[in-house]
């Protein structure tokens, strides 16, 4: 592509620093500037404690592990400074939306090997991580640039999205039709473009036996094993510290009936191996409404 004459394309960019394994050249390491970090543990919290427990055993130095993945991280930094320039150089910078983002949380440390020990990406105070349906392995960080159409330097600290609204959301803003029937992501364009609201429909996670479900503020988990439920105000409570099940019945009652209704219709009979059930994706897919209470 050329300042004249390109034409609309997209494209996606896949990374892997950060995955294990994390083992960074030394020019990075160098680069970054944190050969000599030191961590100080106090600064961290309750829920990353573990994870330097894991990775500290035996005496090992956890700065120089904890180097070694953040030298990674600033890889990704400078490649991503190289496509934005080039982008810029292309003449493109002004009708190009660019986003970032991540697939889940930073994955659990471990103590057999160096490049466990290195896995010490930190979900900023949150619980769990990857593979799990905690906060900590479920936000992730988004990011978005189109110089004059997405607000610079603004932080949304409420909105709720998911991979699964990228295409209606793309679509609405490059003006490209879709069955909205065979979707299940929402429009999200005026979020992206700055605006803060809640999404319509709730999203829900299964994983295993384990499954949530979200919406607006409420965070609800199930366990049915157990047939036990776990309520958290994320707007309060993000870390998941505290379950308000017992204070919030009519919230928490409605967010389990959706989510009930999500694991009968998309999983059907769930098995233990958590597989969601064949659908066809010519078809119409189910939606999940928003559960009867007032927010």
């Amino acid at each position: 592509w050329g300042r004249a004459g390109h034409k609309p394309f997209y494209l996606n960019a896949w990374g892997r620093a950060g995955h294990k394994p994390v083992r960074p050249s030394k020019i990075l390491i160098k680069n970054s500037g944190l050969a000599d970090l030191v961590v100080d543990r106090n600064k961290f919290g309750e829920h990353m404690q573990e994870k330097f427990d894991t990775a500290g055993k035996g005496g090992k130095d956890l700065g120089k592990h904890m180097a070694n993945y953040l030298a990674d991280i600033y890889g990704v930094d400078a490649l991503i400074g190289e496509l934005l320039q080039t982008v810029d150089d292309l003449g493109l910078r002004n009708n190009t939306i660019i986003v970032w983002s991540s697939d889940q949380g930073p994955a659990p440390a471990g103590s057999k090997t160096d490049e466990l020990r290195n896995m010490l990406g930190y979900a900023g105070g949150l619980r769990g991580g990857k593979g799990t349906i905690y906060e900590g392995g479920v936000r992730i960080p988004f990011i978005v640039r189109w110089p004059g159409m997405v607000p610079a330097g603004k932080i949304n600290e409420h909105s709720i999205m998911s991979a699964l609204d990228w295409l209606p959301t793309l679509c609405s803003i490059s003006g490209v039709s879709y069955n909205e029937d065979l979707f299940e992501g929402e429009d999200l364009s005026d979020i992206w473009l700055g605006s803060d609201r809640s999404r319509v429909n709730p999203m829900y996670w299964a994983r295993g036996r384990n499954n949530a479900i979200v919406y607006d503020k409420w965070k609800l988990f199930y366990f049915p094993d157990k047939d036990v439920s776990e309520l958290y105000d994320l707007e309060v409570d993000p870390g998941e510290f505290n379950d308000v099940s017992g204070d919030n019945v009519e919230v928490t009652n409605a967010l389990l009936e959706r989510l009930k209704q999500a694991i009968s219709v998309n999983y059907g009979k769930q098995k233990r191996s958590g597989k969601p059930a064949f659908f066809d994706p010519t078809k119409p897919l189910p939606k999940i409404r928003p559960p009867n209470f007032e927010l």
